[in-house]
């Protein structure tokens, strides 16, 4: 018997749900004797019930096509659009959970299949009378114990392009294997990384990155370390939400990225575990454990990460200091960086009733880092020729605990009204002991001068937050109504403790020892009202109101205070999104809101920490949030090709710029004036072949900078382009290939120009032993093109900045499941959102 497994090339070219997860049904002969069952796991947006919309005229089917790879060209077709609202309510359509459902019945009642022709079930789609649809997951499960009449298979690909946002499932990618969040995200269709580990999307400004839609309360620099930590085995999808709707905070200039962690869905005690190894230059390793138990009263789950790692990133920058004395400066560095860290997340559902469930959540990491970053710079004369120099060794060691804990009440009624109640606590704490030792050196490479800096910063913030959300159907109006309150309080404890040597004795650094204290208080409020007008035109229309308090005080160690002034703002963010169908195939959807993205706490902070005595970074206590408009629009075909087209201005735009003072070059963030960004994505599924299957996605954008720094004006524009191309093959015997890479054209950081870069990866999988256990081995940049290069001219400012690491590698992977099936899986939480914002470094 032959099974059909490359079957996203027919769902490609089916006129509804065209990419999303697809089962298949392969019998012998006629004779069906054996009923199938498939169990529903909705993922309906704004809160939506199963029970709600069978109370409603758009009836739920049941769609399935046939194994060709012909557009609209079927070999059977099922006998019916079978409409489940009927089948709800004599039973056939069983509740099992929360927007879960199973549903179990012989093919043949519902099918016209010739023999040894496969049935490919595109899933169970919400339908009303235009014909669009909304996708749900689903499993499907053959009952008897024949299993060689039937063959069962299903996949998810890599990419999903749906409505209202980019899907990565992660679990898919082979080439994702031993590889972290942080380099998951950096092939991310829109998304790009810049050398300084800041991540932006398509172009634009901050992005608001949630944890299983919590935040991660963090800002850039931490963000990025805790992504590096977090194993890919982890991780179940990456949502991309450019535009998000009013009920999310204003928090992310540029939209939201949310991480999905595995969850089990399966009875009783069940998981998975898995481990991995890289080898580059240098090795790094991880394991994780993903656990679920289940029963009629609560369902407990939790999932565990180890990762530890050693990698060598080679850096430099070049700078030339104008005047009279013009002097150049050549540096080129080696950090040699060792981590190893732990993450956890622990959570238990109490099912009070059928319309209530309590439950708990805490997670958070642990994180040690030790980098040595020996370095040398060349001071050269006007003439270019050396007349001095410096080494520098530098030892950072950083030790960081970060916890955040939720507990959550949900109650939901058949008529599909909600209540959700969270409150949360977050914790982090982090200690950074940093030694810089610089040498200075004469023309004869003799050293004449010795200078050591120690500087210990101790970090705590608090984080207190509490929100309710209600949810409303409007039946009769075809509409639904949500509003929601929410208030967050941040304190936040800086203590930096700085000694520098002098005349061969330690002591107090007077000019650099301080304390900073910031306070923040944000409350909030939203409202969305959405509507289906008529077969062709829908909307939702919202509003956020937010207030916000803030205090800052920075006192050195002769009691000198430095105030933040004490800042009151209310803010009001609006939204609105309109869809228009054109045809069964074809959608407009545009969209509109305004955001903000207030500054990460320690960006604030006026420290000053030094990286040689001629480079340091220092913070700004007098940031402002920066403030932008979005408008967006995207055409969608067949739910899987979309071409989308948007605008951004921001306000008072966020950059992190390097200005020079004589010598001394210092790294900050600044307001510094106007951003306007225009862009452009397509993003397309295309098969080649019934076992070859292409993915690809491309956006391009220009950004351009208006504004005044200290150095002068500028007035600067640019293009820039990032791609993705994905290629999954399937082979005999289970095996699975796929290769592609990513790639980023020149484009404009600031007053910074960026140079390509990019990455070509291949993997292959093949399962095993029931296929319980699944083997993955890839090589990661395979032409060894990932690094970085930024470099700036504007008056004073010249520079050139440089960064390669450890990229190219050969990762293998091992992944056991074990357990049960079908299990409601927890629910996910929308929680605290808005202190993204916490920066620790290494």
């Amino acid at each position: 018997m032959k099974t059909v497994n490359s079957l996203l090339l027919l769902v490609l070219l089916l006129a509804t749900n065209a990419y999303t997860q697809v089962a298949t049904y392969t019998p012998k002969s006629n004779n069906f004797k054996n009923t199938i069952t498939i169990t529903i796991n909705l993922n309906l947006a704004n809160g939506a019930t199963l029970s709600g919309i069978l109370n409603t005229a758009a009836p739920l089917y049941l769609w399935a096509g046939a194994g060709t790879s012909t557009a609209n060209s079927f070999e059977y077709t099922p006998k019916s659009q079978t409409n489940f609202n009927a089948a709800y309510n004599p039973g056939l359509l069983k509740s099992v959970g929360i927007n879960k459902y199973q549903i179990t019945f012989n093919p043949q009642t519902y099918f016209e299949v010739p023999t040894n022709k496969t049935i490919v079930i595109i899933g169970m789609l919400v339908k009303n009378e235009t014909g669009t649809a909304q996708s749900a997951d689903f499993t499907i499960t053959l009952n008897t114990a024949k299993q060689d009449d039937v063959v069962v298979t299903s996949k998810k690909p890599f990419i999903e392009n749906l409505i209202d946002k980019t899907v990565l499932n992660v679990q898919s990618d082979l080439n994702s294997i031993g590889s972290t969040a942080f380099e998951i995200l950096q092939k991310a269709p829109g998304v790009t990384i810049t050398g300084e580990d800041v991540i932006k999307m398509a172009g634009k400004g901050s992005v608001n990155i949630l944890i299983d839609g919590r935040p991660t309360q963090m800002g850039e620099k931490d963000l990025a370390n805790y992504l590096k930590s977090t194993p890919g085995s982890n991780i179940d999808k990456i949502e991309i939400i450019s535009n998000p709707s009013s009920k999310y905070d204003a928090q992310g200039t540029a939209g939201i990225i949310n991480i999905k962690f595995k969850r089990s869905k399966n009875l009783g005690t069940n998981g998975n575990i898995s481990s991995d190894y890289t080898q580059s230059v240098h090795n790094r390793y991880g394991a994780g454990l993903n656990l679920n138990n289940r029963n009629k009263i609560a369902n407990v789950y939790g999932n565990f990460g180890y990762r530890a790692s050693r990698q060598n990133t080679f850096g430099g920058v070049d700078r030339t200091i104008s005047g009279t004395n013009i002097k150049y400066f050549e540096n080129k560095t080696v950090d040699k960086d060792k981590f190893k860290g732990g993450n956890y997340r622990l959570g238990t559902d109490f099912f009070i009733n059928k319309k209530s469930t309590i439950g708990f959540l805490t997670d958070g990491n642990i994180a040690i880092g030790q980098l040595l970053s020996p370095g040398a710079t060349l001071i050269k004369n006007s003439f270019k020729i050396v007349d001095s120099s410096i080494i520098t060794d530098n030892v950072f060691k950083n030790n960081a605990t970060n916890s955040a804990n939720n507990l959550n009440y949900t109650y939901e009624d058949t008529l599909g009204r909600q209540l959700i109640l969270n409150a949360d606590y977050v914790f982090f704490d982090n200690k950074i002991d940093a030694n810089t030792n610089t040498k200075l050196v004469n023309v004869n490479n003799a050293i004449y001068g010795n200078q050591l800096n120690i500087l210990n910063t101790r970090t705590k913030i608090n984080i207190y937050g509490f929100k309710a959300d209600y949810i409303k159907p409007l039946k009769k109006q075809k509409a639904k109504f949500e509003a929601g309150l929410k208030t967050n309080t941040v304190i936040t404890t800086n203590n930096l403790a700085a000694q520098k040597l002098a005349y061969g004795v330690i002591s107090k650094d007077t000019t650099r020892t301080n304390n900073f204290k910031y306070n923040e208080n944000v409350n909030a409020a939203y409202a969305t009202f959405s509507q289906e007008v008529n077969k062709k035109i829908s909307y939702q229309i919202g509003f956020r109101v937010e207030q916000t308090n803030i205090k800052g005080v920075s006192t050195d160690i002769f009691n000198t205070k430095i105030n933040k002034p004490d800042t009151a703002y209310l803010n009001i963010f609006p939204t609105t999104f309109l869809k228009y169908v054109l045809n069964k195939n074809s959608q407009l959807i545009a969209s509109f809101s305004r955001r903000l993205n207030r500054p990460n706490y320690q960006a604030m902070n006026p420290f000053e920490n030094l990286i040689d005595i001629y480079t340091a970074e220092k913070g700004n206590p007098f940031l402002k949030p920066e403030y932008s408009n979005n408008y967006e629009i995207k055409y969608i075909f067949k739910d899987a090709i979309s071409l989308g087209a948007g605008y951004n201005q921001t306000k008072d735009f966020l950059q992190g710029i390097v200005s020079q003072e004589g010598e001394k070059t210092f790294a900050t963030q600044k307001n510094l004036g106007k951003k306007q960004s225009l862009y452009f994505q397509f993003n397309v599924p295309m098969p080649i072949t019934k076992k070859w299957f292409l993915y690809t996605s491309f956006t391009a954008y220009n950004n351009r900078y208006i504004g005044t720094i200290p150095e002068g004006s500028f007035n600067v524009a640019a293009w820039g382009f990032n791609g993705y191309m994905d290629n999954s093959i399937t082979l005999p015997k289970n095996y699975k290939l796929q290769f592609g890479g990513w790639w980023q054209i020149p484009g404009l950081e600031g007053i910074g120009r960026i140079k390509p870069f990019g990455s070509f990866d291949v993997g292959m999988s093949k399962t095993v032993w029931r296929k319980k256990l699944q083997i993955r081995a890839g090589i990661r940049d395979i032409f060894n093109t990932q690094r970085y290069q930024e470099g700036a001219i504007l008056n004073t400012i010249n520079y050139s900045y440089y960064r390669k690491w450890e990229s190219r590698g050969v990762a293998v992977s091992l992944s056991y499941k074990f357990g049960n099936t079908n299990v409601k899986e927890s629910r996910e939480r929308n929680t605290l959102e808005d202190a993204n914002r916490i920066m620790k470094k290494n």
